[in-house]
């Protein structure tokens, strides 16, 4: 059996970039040729060891005892480039940046970070903005020495879980708009990242998505626990309008988005996440986790039409060239991968393989997320 991927993303120079467990891999679009891969050498147990001692302290680190919760060492795609990769380590609180060489992922850079990373994005190619489960962002030069963990500034602050974190110009000057837990969307100057131009509040739920299209620099989408897309003119600080995803996506929900056991009521009805959001001309692609669909939308919020794939999907891509969708499917057996036109067609794509091979289902690492960021009761 094969573990399903759990991120894709098209990388600016043409290529697909997949993480699957503690694994990166790129291949080249056309052939399926595998480009470059990197393992994550690190397991939490050992970082957690080699923390300690480079702290002088003689505490003995306790192993996980037979009914301790499963830790998965996960790593994410944070963002891309036309020759770099950011990706995201649970084993150490790090983020990596790579360099694409031909058939080579290179790593250059492994920075630790005070807290677990949750979401970056690049500013240029040597510098790159990281946003972590604390509500702080800092920044990582990888022109500059490894720094300290625990002497590294933030150059701002959420009192959230920061989910998202995107970058933004306008008549020449740079912005970082980030999205959290506590329903808020910032938009903050850059590099002078404590000076907030303002917030954009049209959420009710968590944002766990932001995405500036291409070819409309001006606009921002968010999404996230709310059933619907929030479109801004973000600089003018304007919601132009809220698209309504609940209509499409609603037969698609069922057992596995009602709230978890100790949440529920007789009353209780499915919830859903936007977990992904990416665009393609002038049409926004959305994704609802565990669902086996990508719901397409023109920017002005009515629905054009939908992607359906075998299984749920567990992320998808858009390629800015072609408009091909590829789908990461939540399934054991090959293809891993599905190809669409933008238009909804399935299409052949070749089989992106990977060597994660496991015994049965309950081996399969956390594959929807997202869905634990909602509120309940308890809070």
């Amino acid at each position: 059996m094969k573990h399903p991927y759990q991120q894709v993303a098209i990388t600016k120079s043409g290529h697909l970039a997949a993480t699957c467990t503690n694994h990166v891999y790129v291949f080249d679009q056309t052939s399926g040729a595998r480009v470059g891969q990197w393992t994550d050498p690190i397991d939490r147990q050992s970082a957690l060891k080699a923390k300690v001692a480079a702290e002088g302290k003689t505490t003995k680190v306790a192993e996980p005892g037979d009914n301790a919760p499963v830790a998965y060492d996960i790593v994410r795609i944070l963002d891309t480039t036309a020759t770099q990769l950011l990706t995201a380590t649970d084993s150490d609180k790090a983020v990596e940046l790579f360099n694409f060489k031909e058939n080579e992922l290179d790593l250059i850079r492994r920075q630790p970070c005070p807290k677990r990373p949750s979401a970056g994005a690049f500013v240029t190619d040597n510098e790159v903005v990281v946003a972590d489960k604390f509500g702080d962002v800092y920044v990582v030069d990888s022109g500059k020495e490894i720094a300290d963990p625990k002497k590294m500034e933030p150059v701002l602050g959420h009192v959230s879980l920061l989910n998202s974190v995107v970058m933004a110009e306008h008549d020449g000057k740079k912005y970082i708009i980030t999205g959290d837990r506590d329903e808020h969307v910032r938009v903050s100057h850059y590099p002078q990242s404590f000076v907030i131009k303002h917030w954009l509040f049209g959420h009710s739920e968590f944002v766990a998505a932001l995405h500036i299209p291409q070819s409309n620099p001006e606009l921002l989408f968010s999404a996230g626990g709310d059933d619907y897309v929030c479109v801004w003119k973000w600089f003018d600080n304007e919601l132009v309008t809220k698209i309504d995803v609940a209509s499409q996506i609603k037969p698609y929900l069922g057992e596995a988005h009602l709230p978890a056991e100790r949440f529920r009521t007789p009353e209780s009805v499915p919830e859903m996440v936007v977990t992904r959001l990416q665009s393609y001309h002038q049409q926004l692609f959305v994704l609802v986790e565990q669902t086996p669909v990508v719901l397409v939308y023109n920017f002005d919020g009515s629905f054009s039409h939908m992607i359906e794939a075998s299984a749920s999907i567990t992320d998808f891509a858009v390629d800015p060239a072609s408009g091909t969708v590829y789908a990461a499917v939540d399934t054991d057996e090959t293809p891993l991968i599905e190809g669409f036109t933008a238009t909804g067609d399935k299409v052949t794509v070749p089989e992106f393989s990977h060597d994660v091979d496991i015994e049965s289902r309950s081996d399969v690492y956390p594959l929807y997320p997202q869905k634990v960021l909602r509120k309940h009761g308890e809070y």
